[in-house]
């Protein structure tokens, strides 16, 4: 199946819309771990409604409407069954609030990569808050049009990449400096010692800064 580069690279895509609320924060934070013990003052500030903090990589879940659809993305041509989510690489430019409304986010594809046997899309999502000022920017790497080939890690070891490894258990090594990183949630993978490679699904993290 044909995908043009050029064709992709170019289309542009409807701003989506999204907001969240300390609900949603405090949810998400539970789902990974947080909250144990349930009274720590250093959890406390990831479970309970006053002076609540974000982790950073709630950026990966924020959900916006209406986000274009990569099923029909003009310049990439593929079989939805024969696509791979290689990679998720999240970019905070500024500390997440507890609660938003009007958080845009813009969709593009950054650039298509030739490999071979197939195809790796960059998807990229840069969010703004009401105001207009930088929150995150969510990159995916898409593996579409694989011309036959297993849906298997093992199929792709021949190809380079940032954080993706091809073993059954994925190794990623998170990118922070240990002041960005917030220092809660003790039982939480997301913030180990700078330089400590985890077990989990490919994702990878860097800062500003702030």
């Amino acid at each position: 199946m044909p995908i043009d580069r050029a064709k992709a690279m170019a289309a542009t895509f409807p701003a989506g819309k999204a907001s969240w609320g300390n609900d949603d924060v405090i949810l998400y934070h539970l789902g990974i771990g947080a909250g144990v013990p349930a009274t720590a003052p250093n959890e406390l500030a990831y479970t309970y409604e006053k002076n609540l903090k974000v982790l950073p990589s709630y950026a990966v879940v924020v959900k916006f409407a209406p986000m274009g659809d990569i099923l029909s993305m003009p310049g990439l041509e593929f079989n939805p069954f024969m696509l791979l989510h290689g990679e998720q690489d999240v970019e905070v430019h500024n500390p997440l609030p507890p609660t938003a409304e009007g958080v845009t986010g813009q969709m593009r594809i950054a650039d298509v990569y030739d490999k071979s046997k197939a195809a790796v899309a960059i998807l990229e999502i840069h969010a703004k808050d009401a105001s207009g000022t930088p929150l995150f920017t969510n990159r995916m790497a898409l593996w579409p049009s694989c011309n036959g080939c297993s849906l298997v890690y093992g199929e792709f070891s021949s190809l380079n990449s940032r954080y993706f490894n091809t073993n059954a258990v994925t190794p990623i090594l998170l990118k922070y400096s240990a002041a960005s990183c917030p220092s809660a949630v003790n039982t939480s993978s997301l913030c180990p010692p700078p330089g400590h490679i985890i077990t989990a699904a490919p994702l990878a993290f860097s800062f500003d800064g702030w």
